[in-house]
């Protein structure tokens, strides 16, 4: 997780979440579409076994039965599936975890850090100007909805290390955004994308959990937590990275 991201800014709730809410233990979001999977391949296989279930028996007791025999290869088949099944669902899911640590140490490198006190900088400054290291920051959150939307993580994922920075560096960069949007309709779409998603799963654990807390935080913590940023190297970095799109 973002260990370098302040959390002493009247966002405890948000780690009470974390603290309730194990890692993929609680997914009103992305469980639904896995325990959807799940329970189609049971039901298929369940039927197939069903259908060859005396025969199975036959063959677990030395039957000589030839067509017992022969559903062997179907039964193997459905023992192979199943396998093949699990194997794939633990491969995707090492996967995802490694693209997550990647981003999250790719967010804590001094490179980056060195960003988005710039960032920060910039937006405490002025909000509506622009500036190459607000686009670097939005451009990070860009490639982690693009993954959202590929699939490669999954809601639950994305909130679970996400939430915070990417509800502050959205609710920061609404002006920014308005006033330096692009005729291109994709520009920041991705962050978009990502934003709406978990924003999704944050109502959703919310409201499963009777939490009534606002949702953005006030005009002065989110103040707070730019000024954290902004002092991640102790002073405003004298360089810049920009891959600004047009």
């Amino acid at each position: 997780m973002f260990a370098s991201f302040p959390t002493s800014t009247g966002w405890a709730e948000r780690d009470t979440l974390r603290s309730m809410w194990k890692f993929g233990m609680d997914d009103p979001v992305g469980t639904r579409s896995r325990q959807t999977a799940t329970v189609i391949f049971l039901i298929f296989a369940g039927v197939l076994i069903g259908a060859n279930l005396p025969l199975a028996i036959d063959i677990f007791r030395f039957s000589s039965s030839d067509e017992a025999l022969r559903r062997v290869p179907l039964i193997a088949l459905v023992v192979t599936l199943a396998g093949l099944w699990y194997q794939a669902h633990r491969a995707a899911f090492n996967l995802e975890i490694d693209l997550v640590l990647k981003f999250t140490q790719r967010w804590d490198a001094p490179e980056l850090k060195a960003i988005r006190s710039a960032a920060a900088h910039a937006l405490l400054r002025d909000p509506r100007q622009a500036d190459g290291a607000i686009d670097d920051v939005v451009d990070f959150f860009e490639d982690v909805g693009f993954l959202l939307k590929r699939g490669a993580i999954s809601h639950h994922t994305a909130w679970q290390f996400f939430w915070v920075p990417v509800s502050t560096y959205h609710q920061a960069t609404v002006p920014y955004r308005l006033e330096n949007e692009s005729e291109d309709a994709e520009v920041w779409a991705q962050f978009e994308h990502l934003y709406s998603a978990i924003e999704a799963q944050e109502r959703a654990l919310r409201k499963r959990h009777k939490i009534t807390t606002a949702l953005e935080c006030s005009k002065e913590r989110l103040m707070e937590l730019l000024i954290n940023e902004s002092q991640l190297l102790g002073e405003v970095p004298r360089f810049r990275i920009s891959k600004r799109k047009t």
